[in-house]
């Protein structure tokens, strides 16, 4: 299946509004905090630098395309993941585990927000803070498990 994007015509998102402006739909990338709890900003509002006064400013953003924009993209990038601990980015699903498992193993009390939860649609009220550490998570849902834990399993 081949899609093609209309530049006359911008592709809307439907069901969220942006946090800064409270536009809703909104046309082009949303933007959505790692940090905090149900933050998205319109493609204006995040080049724009305008944020609420409810987030910080160097909280990691992730970019979330409309899946017509991400298809259109020959072939479609594979490392779009954000860290949302330090704000690494171009991470592939399997590089933000390893990223997260030699930097952030420590981390299991700070909460925030999986970048492919959000990139891959999971239901919106499922985007959320996670309960767990983002490594648990990364293995539990994703099924992102490390080679030594992939070996023990098999």
């Amino acid at each position: 299946e081949h899609c093609e994007l209309d530049e006359d015509r911008p592709l809307i998102i439907a069901g969220i509004s942006c946090t800064t402006c409270q536009k809703k739909p909104f046309a082009g990338n949303r933007y959505a905090c790692l940090v905090c709890h149900n933050y998205d900003l319109c493609e204006e509002c995040h080049t724009g630098k305008r944020f609420s006064k409810h987030h910080l400013p160097y909280h990691p953003m992730q970019q979330i395309m409309l899946k017509e924009a991400y298809a259109a993209q020959n072939p479609p990038p594979e490392s779009i993941f954000r860290c949302p601990y330090c704000g690494d980015g171009e991470l592939s699903a399997s590089g933000l585990r390893d990223h997260c498992q030699e930097l952030h193993q420590n981390c299991p009390g700070i909460r925030v927000r999986c970048s492919i939860c959000g990139v891959c649609r999971v239901p919106y009220k499922n985007f959320t803070l996670l309960k767990s550490s983002l490594l648990d998570h990364l293995r539990d849902y994703h099924g992102l498990k490390g080679t030594e834990e992939a070996q023990n399993s098999g």
